[in-house]
């Protein structure tokens, strides 16, 4: 029987490239060689490793036993491959798994090694995800995770505030590492945007200026920036999410590329071009940008 470890993509999709299998299947002769496949002797419980390169074959043995319910592989045993896997194949924003925390097994069977751990993460978030093993009716394995979306503490992701109950002007929100907030509201600042620069053109017809004065404190260990992880948009009566900000020069304008260090603030206006049908319905989202979780806050600046 040949089996062969490959790696699906992390949202389920097979990814056909072959690797070293995990468990202790190796190739001892070589360090270079990057195409493993093993063979299964089901009487004797036993692996052989094959080089994918004939010129060097040298078949050595292994008492790792993958098949029959995958006897003797643990959860801890695949933990290295899924974090290679997130390498080949990074999640949005090029995420991917740094350490898996408490590798714990879920169940098994014939064909199937399930488990889960709190993944740690290259934005330094972290995450709960279900990773496995599995074999096809050829005996071909397979490795791929799945992120739960869920907080550090398990608890599923929510929203902070909706569209049709958003937190109101002057309250704090926490998102990531960032509390924020929304200090006032300049509904139509054209006049006040045309004074800033007189190369600024004026809103399209049927539009208007909209200025949003925000206060953000970074509250992480290390520095930051907003623009690199927060994405903020508005929406309104036309549910259209509008995240292009104005193209002109703004009054007081935020500094969203400056470096925080913790307990740092930043405080200044974000400017929007915004159909004058929308304006008095108008909702602020924000959300993390580089974040398994998916978590939202809805401002009300309306």
């Amino acid at each position: 029987m040949m089996i062969t470890l490959k790696r699906a993509v992390a949202f389920g999709v097979a990814f056909v490239l072959l690797v070293p299998a995990c468990g202790g299947v190796t190739d001892s002769t070589t360090s270079t060689t990057s195409i493993v496949t093993a063979t299964a002797d089901q009487n004797a419980n036993t692996t052989t490793a094959v080089s994918a390169n004939p010129s060097t074959a040298s078949p050595t043995t292994s008492t790792t036993v993958l098949v029959g319910g995958f006897d003797g592989l643990y959860c801890e045993d695949i933990v290295s491959d899924v974090i290679a896997l997130s390498e080949e194949q990074p999640g949005p924003f090029s995420t991917t798994i740094l350490k898996i925390y408490s590798p714990t097994e879920l169940g098994r069977d014939d064909t199937n090694l399930n488990c889960e751990g709190r993944a740690l993460t290259s934005t330094g978030g972290e995450v709960m995800i279900d990773f496995y093993l599995w074999s096809d009716d050829e005996g071909d394995l397979f490795i791929g995770y799945e992120s739960r979306g869920e907080t550090n503490q398990g608890s599923p992701a929510t929203d902070i505030g909706s569209r049709d109950n958003p937190i109101s002007i002057g309250e704090v929100v926490s998102i990531g590492d960032w509390d924020i907030s929304v200090l006032s509201v300049t509904p139509d600042a054209a006049e006040l945007v045309a004074s800033e620069n007189q190369f600024n053109a004026p809103p399209a017809p049927g539009y208007q200026y909209v200025l949003v004065l925000i206060e953000a404190k970074y509250k992480g260990a290390d520095s930051d920036s907003l623009l690199w992880s927060m994405s903020m948009s508005v929406v309104g009566e036309s549910a259209v999410v509008v995240s292009d900000q104005c193209m002109a020069v703004v009054p007081n304008e935020l500094d969203s590329f400056t470096e925080v260090f913790s307990e740092g603030i930043l405080t200044g206006n974000l400017c929007w071009e915004i159909s004058s049908s929308d304006v008095d319905s108008l909702v602020l989202i924000i959300e993390e940008s580089f974040s398994f979780d998916g978590t939202r806050a809805f401002l009300d600046i309306s």
